[in-house]
């Protein structure tokens, strides 16, 4: 498995806004944050970019799957979902735990980012623990970023 000799057991970090396992993938994730965020595409674009300066030509995006769904982006073992979340709106938050949780029948690691510009992240933590306590191989990133229209 890739960064096999360097992963940690480390559960949570504040410090980095991740919930879940971490490893130097999903650091390299956490510590990015995008700059003007209107639509989650901006986000994803601006993530991809940014891994694929640390992790040349190994980053994909829109990676079509053998199940014909799609995830945002990909490397070796990794997925990455991206969503931007205007406002705490359950069926698209049930949609994108299940998406994540779909993608480990494909990945070993899936990184579920979520991007907010909501006063309060309390919820979205919330929504994230519990991922992790279902899933152990999603890990969950919830980041504040500024939206322009906001």
């Amino acid at each position: 498995m890739f960064f096999e000799a360097i992963r940690s057991k480390v559960l949570v970090s504040a410090k980095h806004n991740v919930i879940g396992y971490i490893d130097e993938f999903i650091l390299d994730t956490a510590i990015f944050t995008p700059a003007h965020v209107v639509l989650e595409e901006d986000a994803e674009l601006q993530l991809f970019a940014y891994l694929n300066s640390l992790y040349p030509g190994l980053v994909v995006r829109q990676k079509i799957l053998p199940d014909g769904s799609r995830i945002d982006l990909a490397m070796k073992d990794y997925g990455v979902e991206v969503k931007f979340v205007k406002r705490l709106n359950k069926p698209e938050l049930d949609r994108a735990v299940g998406q994540a949780i779909g993608y480990t029948r494909f990945f070993d690691r899936v990184i579920l980012v979520l991007y907010h510009d909501l006063a309060s992240d309390r919820r979205l933590r919330e929504l994230a623990e519990s991922v992790v306590s279902r899933e152990p191989r999603v890990s969950v990133i919830v980041k504040k970023v500024y939206n322009p229209r906001a």
